[in-house]
């Protein structure tokens, strides 16, 4: 009778402890568990095949539902106190340009087939091929995607010479649509908003400038300076084609 007093009294005292024991919040067995796959509040719970999903509505963006137009690349950070700019830092990769296979492989596509070519018609993205960065794989391993004043200074000659045979071209063809640079001749505003369409991936709607106003402004000048449309279209596409927003991401 003793040992059996003893055996009923270690079981109570086993019992007891498992009672109060606080239950495990994310076990899914767990009735007051958030994770409980049965409770039909729970916003983790995985939905049946056979369940529909429910359909969740999302806030409308302020300033109307309509998206804005991506106008420019580089925007400016608002000044504080007139001097200093209030600039939100992010962490990503470090701009690169395009590589010189790239541009190579891009430009005859952009200009009808005319590319960059000297007086012997040979292609001047081989001949400076390794100068503007390409790898040769025996000493050089990688190519070079930094925006140098080397590569600078090669991009505004290749600049000067595909858009001066573009512009050249243009003129000679009755045909509009296949023109790669003067596209609208009674229209500034719309040649430039084509242009940045084609080149910068830049989008201007009809009802705005915001986006050509610059180059507007160059065509004009150059317009008056030397009175020939033909240079002020050359100087566009050369702005155009030389800046980063063509050939840098």
């Amino acid at each position: 009778m003793r040992y059996l007093a003893h055996f009923f009294a270690a079981w109570t005292l086993v019992t007891t402890l498992f009672a109060c024991q606080p239950s495990t919040p994310n076990n899914p067995n767990n009735p007051n568990s958030p994770n409980n796959p049965n409770d039909p509040n729970n916003p983790n719970k995985t939905p049946s095949p056979t369940e529909p999903r429910s359909n969740k509505t999302f806030p409308t963006p302020t300033g109307g539902t309509e998206p804005k137009h991506f106008d420019d690349h580089w925007k400016s950070a608002p000044t504080q106190d007139g001097n200093h700019a209030q600039i939100t830092p992010y962490h990503g990769r470090h701009a690169r340009r395009l590589s010189i296979e790239q541009i190579k492989k891009s430009i005859p596509q952009l200009f009808n087939g005319l590319t960059w070519t000297d007086s012997a018609n040979a292609n001047m993205f081989d001949k400076y091929a390794l100068t503007l960065g390409k790898a040769d794989y025996i000493e050089v391993t990688e190519n070079n995607r930094e925006a140098s004043s080397l590569f600078m200074k090669f991009m505004d000659d290749m600049a000067s010479y595909v858009c001066s045979k573009a512009v050249e071209a243009d003129l000679k063809n009755p045909d509009l649509t296949k023109r790669s640079v003067i596209r609208h001749p009674d229209d500034v505003d719309q040649t430039l908003r084509f242009l940045r369409l084609k080149f910068h991936a830049v989008f201007v709607p009809n009802t705005s400038t915001k986006g050509i106003e610059k180059l507007r402004k160059l065509h004009d000048a150059i317009r008056t300076k030397t009175n020939s449309e033909t240079k002020a279209w050359t100087g566009v596409c050369i702005a155009i084609v030389a800046s980063p927003d063509f050939f840098a991401y």
